[in-house]
């Protein structure tokens, strides 16, 4: 019923009643995810001056999703953040790996405890990530922009120690007489 506010709702009827479980007039609810033990997790993204976008990550604990958000964003409460997570992937595992951007790129994060420790995830050949995905065990990244003749990006099956190159995507069609 605010202006401006934003808000994350659940219903325990099908949809008959909604309860408020998330709710803030500065960031807006962007994704809801879960791990394998019952946690629930929270990315939300605010608009900053000038103009970049700023992402929190919070962790519930709680299964009935009580509303109980603590946040567990790498950067701190009161800091100026310099970056915006704008992906969370949660492994089977339990571990959380975020893409952090900046507006010219990003990197990875990774955090083996549910948020409480963050650590960068260093990926040789490649200066920032464009986009991230995880099929456990495997963490594949891509880069921005995709070079012709290389490969789409990298993958590691071992947390992020070891990268191997993606396979090389096919030539384009050459031929003239194509049809829809």
């Amino acid at each position: 019923n605010e202006a401006g506010c934003e808000a994350l709702w659940r219903s325990d009827d099908i949809g008959i009643t909604w309860t408020t479980v998330f709710s803030s007039t500065t960031e807006g609810p962007q994704m809801v995810t879960a791990d394998q033990v019952g946690g629930l997790y929270l990315l939300t993204q605010r608009l900053q001056f000038p103009l970049y976008l700023a992402g929190n990550l919070y962790r519930d604990n709680s299964p009935g999703l009580d509303g109980v958000w603590n946040r567990i964003s790498p950067q701190g409460a009161y800091d100026v953040p310099n970056v915006a997570i704008s992906e969370l992937l949660v492994g089977k595992n339990g571990v959380l790996t975020a893409l952090a951007e900046n507006g010219s790129g990003g990197a990875l994060l990774r955090s083996s405890d549910g948020g409480a420790t963050w650590h960068s995830v260093i990926i040789p050949h490649l200066l920032t990530v464009g986009s991230a995905a995880l099929l456990d065990p495997m963490l594949a990244v891509a880069p921005p922009t995709y070079t012709p003749g290389q490969p789409p990006g990298l993958a590691s099956d071992d947390g992020g120690a070891d990268w191997r190159p993606l396979g090389l995507l096919p030539d384009p069609p050459t031929a003239t007489d194509l049809q829809a």
